[in-house]
């Protein structure tokens, strides 16, 4: 049976990937303001980092789920980090009004722009599935079980929130 919805789960989101390619290239090849002279170049880019997130999708798949929770303390102070850098001047990077991404090229990949939100909402989940899974008593307390958990997400909605200039 799990097995069976892995497989749906899978081409579902194949399905999902495949749908927004042909609306990119339906959007972008004839819209004429392609960085380059190459009408396919969002199409291109947009292919490169379906591979790349295919890559990092078996990757992340064959670690176990025990090893999050080892980090997920790790993971939830560097997300608190990588939100944190949107305010820094030269390395958050200001687009169209908003604060919300960090310039990659101070590490060497330049034209490269990381969104730390997308991080934080990975980061959330595993956080409160491990504080859930140290405590499962807890669910039932009012503090334990609720309010606890809405300071991890407040913490980093808080973040978001203020990254609008």
């Amino acid at each position: 049976m799990a097995k069976k919805s892995a497989q749906f789960l899978v081409l579902a989101v194949c399905f999902l990937v495949a749908i927004g390619v042909v609306m990119l290239t339906s959007t972008t090849v004839y819209d004429g303001g392609a960085p380059s002279d190459d009408p396919y170049f969002g199409v291109k880019r947009q292919l490169v980092w379906v591979a790349i997130g295919l890559v990092a999708c078996v990757l992340v798949a064959n670690i176990d789920y025990h090893e999050w929770a080892r980090f997920s303390w790790i993971l939830y102070a560097g997300v608190i980090v990588l939100l944190s850098l949107c305010f820094v001047p030269h390395v958050g990077q200001t687009i169209h009004g908003e604060s919300r991404w960090i310039d990659a090229g101070l590490i060497g990949l330049s034209s490269i722009q990381i969104q730390p939100s997308e991080f934080a909402k990975i980061a959330l989940v595993v956080i409160i599935a491990r504080w859930y899974a140290l405590r499962p008593d807890c669910a039932q307390s009012f503090w334990c079980g609720l309010v606890a958990p809405l300071a991890f997400g407040g913490a980093l909605i808080g973040l978001v929130l203020f990254e609008v200039d």
